[in-house]
């Protein structure tokens, strides 16, 4: 006996953490990329075709050892690693590659996104590469309980209380707390929480006002909580509870009663905030103009005619002539400018100095000297867009997590000499001050600077292991907290159980479940965090029950974030696949935001039953616009009440196939021509498409679970992934 483990996954690729080239300069060069025989390969057959896959398609983009661009995109920079790879479940599901997102951009022909989307020179995968991903994926086993028992249930407000204790009153007032609980993965070891340990430590000392290192000190009976002094920071109680107040539906401990109340705060959560210029500049004590930047320098503005100026034809970063200077405070230490211009008139002031401590500040300024917190996307080049390089703050570490970047100069009469051996001097100057607090300069995460890494990790959508760790909870309390949430977070409480949510529909649902006095050691519920605003398409696909009985009938229900046209596909044991939606019964399968669809609905005239116990998918695809179908998929309901797909793995072939052939007629007129029969059946054309980019579309993926008798469902396991048969039958009611 078996019992359902409700998951989906269909994420897109993912778009990665927001960041800004605050720079002094532009982009630094990279090191010429590693050849492959340099990297370590896996011997094993299926993984080895894999790595050759995303060496040759993925690598330039996103593997820090293979770049051929100066910045990884969408985030990922070690897609080469097949290890923690397939760790991230937000690109990989192990068994399961049709709710992969890693396997999905692929089949969608959404990645390469310079091949696909930029439509640069290249080759796409083939049809075989990309079946030897989406095996890698298939034979991938199930993560195992490696997490430790007590990371979910740990008493960290004891644990708190317990350390202030030991601190004279004095010490223990200001005394104040960072969890890693939202980004340590379930089974990350002690070198991974150390890691996140140097992080922690580098982002505080970026922000800090102090001019000796700030020091963070781990509790002993809990690795993820790390103890400071707000007096080393620099920072006032004043500047404590505005932070606690951002951070309302983030705190990993909020209205707890006693000593422990508002004294934690999420470091991943205050990694992804410092990215805003406003959250950064209140914590570092930035001026609020560019001229009050001079002042606190003590910059005369008379100085400024001794700076040293060098000229920049055509930035990296925006693509604008600029004007790069060097200042020197009263104090010898350098403060680097650079202007953007743009045929003349100022666009803005990008700001790199020291902060008191030794260690790079940054800055960015509107063309009235005003603080700027972003640049759209279409201001900077496509590489730095497609890094999520668009705000400021710490956002700048992207590319100036060693200090400066080097530049060059036009050459010929009237340039000036180059500027590389004043970068270099100030930029061994920030690496001493790293030095300095105990964190090695070149340390990274994931092939990204650590800062930015941690704020990646906490913006990464997450599944119920990693929600139940973060909230302390186990996996079946959380289960039952979020099957009680009903209301317009029903799909997000759903699809956490079968998926994936982003971290702001997990902020809400961490409310509602505080409100319903699940959350341990939450007496007074935070409000959420208010959520991003996003067009994104994003399907959710969940059933009513966490399993079912032999004899059951099925109910599906689905929702999207924005217009589509929905396809269920239910895929058996045996890779035997069928349309189950839409039907003969079921014709007008448009999805509407905050419209839930339920499959069958009532009166529709068919049923969806348990046959058997056995293993069944259900594959949600949602088209945006008007498109009805997938590529490779034609309904014909006067032959069948159901379209028939045959062997899922072959359709795959054949959808490729049907994209290949509408992209390459795409924007070509459509010839009229009389519809072919064949076996009395009307042959349609080709869908019409105006371009080849790729169909906007999401998927999403659920497996049913069936047991031989009800009441099964309860002895069994909750992590584990099983799913049933699942037979169409006509129901006696005829069709409306």
């Amino acid at each position: 006996m078996r019992r359902a483990a409700l998951r989906s996954p269909s994420r897109r690729l993912g778009v990665a953490a927001a960041i800004l080239i605050v720079s002094a300069a532009p982009l630094a060069a990279q090191p010429p990329p590693v050849a492959a025989s340099d990297l370590l390969a896996p011997t094993e057959a299926r993984a080895a075709k894999a790595f050759a896959v995303l060496d040759r398609h993925c690598a330039r983009c996103h593997d820090a050892r293979r770049l051929q661009r100066r910045l990884p995109a969408a985030g990922i920079s070690n897609i080469l690693d097949l290890d923690a790879l397939a760790r991230r479940r937000d690109l990989v599901r192990p068994g399961h590659p049709d709710g992969s997102p890693l396997s999905v951009s692929m089949v969608t022909r959404h990645m390469p996104y310079d091949v696909l989307r930029d439509l640069k020179p290249g080759a796409e995968p083939t049809v075989q590469e990309i079946a030897d991903v989406r095996a890698w994926i298939e034979a991938l086993p199930a993560a195992s309980a490696c997490a430790p028992g007590s990371r979910a249930h740990r008493d960290q407000r004891g644990l708190i209380e317990a350390d202030l204790q030991q601190l004279d009153s004095t010490t223990a007032e200001r005394r104040r707390y960072l969890s890693l609980a939202q980004v340590a993965l379930p089974c990350d070891g002690p070198d991974a929480l150390e890691t996140y340990r140097q992080a922690a430590a580098k982002l505080l000392n970026l922000m800090s006002r102090a001019k000796a290192p700030v020091r963070l000190e781990p509790l002993a009976d809990e690795p993820l909580l790390l103890g400071f002094d707000l007096a080393d920071v620099g920072w006032s109680k004043a500047d404590w509870h505005w932070l606690e107040s951002l951070a309302a539906g983030s705190l990993t401990l909020s209205g707890v009663p006693g000593e422990a109340s508002g004294r934690v705060i999420g470091a991943g959560w205050l990694a992804d905030r410092a990215m805003d210029q406003g959250v950064y500049a209140r914590l570092t004590g930035l001026p609020a103009s560019l001229r009050d930047l001079d002042t606190a320098f003590g910059i005369a503005p008379d100085a400024r005619s001794a700076r040293h100026d060098y000229r920049v034809d055509e930035s990296e970063v925006t693509g604008a002539a600029r004007t790069i200077s060097r200042t020197l405070t009263p104090d010898r230490l350098p403060v680097w400018t650079a202007r953007d211009h743009a045929g003349g008139p100022l666009l803005e002031t990008r700001v790199i100095f020291a902060l008191p401590n030794g260690l790079p500040g940054f800055a960015l300024y509107n063309r009235d000297g005003t603080p700027r917190t972003s640049v759209h996307a279409s201001a900077v080049s496509p590489e730095v867009a497609q890094a999520g390089a668009t705000t400021a703050g710490l956002g700048c570490l992207s590319c100036h997590g060693g200090g400066l970047a080097g530049f060059e100069t036009p050459a010929g009469p009237g340039s000036v000499a180059p500027a590389g051996w004043q970068v270099q001097r100030d930029n061994t100057a920030f690496q001493f001050a790293m030095r300095e607090t105990g964190i090695p300069p070149q340390l990274a995460i994931d092939g990204l600077e650590p800062v930015v890494a941690l704020a990646e990790r906490y913006r990464r959508d997450l599944g119920l292991e990693q929600a139940a760790a973060e909230l302390r909870l186990s996996a079946a309390s959380l289960t039952g907290a979020l099957l009680a949430i009903d209301g317009n977070l029903q799909p997000a409480a759903r699809r956490l159980l079968q998926d994936l949510v982003t971290r702001d529909e997990f902020n809400a649902l961490r409310a509602r479940i505080a409100a319903a006095g699940v959350e341990p050691a939450a007496a007074t519920p935070p409000p959420p965090t208010p959520p991003r605003e996003t067009t994104e398409l994003r399907l959710s696909l969940w059933t009513q029950k966490p399993g079912y009985a032999q004899g059951d009938a099925v109910t599906l229900h689905a929702s999207a974030s924005a217009p589509c046209r929905l396809t269920l596909i239910s895929v058996d044991a045996s890779g035997d696949a069928v349309v189950i939606f839409p039907s003969d019964f079921q014709d007008d399968n448009r999805i509407e935001p905050a419209n839930t669809l339920a499959v069958p609905a009532a009166g529709d005239g068919f049923r969806l039953r348990i046959e058997e116990p056995g293993r069944e998918s259900v594959i949600g695809i949602c088209m945006a616009g008007d498109r009805v179908a997938p590529p490779g998929i034609v309904h014909d309901f006067e032959l069948q009440p159901f379209t028939l797909l045959g062997d899922w793995r072959e359709h795959i072939a054949r959808a490729l196939a049907a994209d290949a052939a509408e992209r390459q007629k795409a924007g070509k007129p459509v010839r009229r021509t009389r519809l072919r029969r064949t076996r009395g059946r009307r042959i349609k054309p080709l869908p019409a498409r105006s371009t080849k980019l790729p169909l906007p579309q999401d998927w999403a993926m659920i497996t049913i679970a069936a047991w031989p008798e009800p009441g099964a469902a309860s002895a069994s396991s909750a992590d584990e992934a099983t799913a049933a048969p699942v037979s169409r039958e006509s129901a006696p009611a005829t069709k409306p």
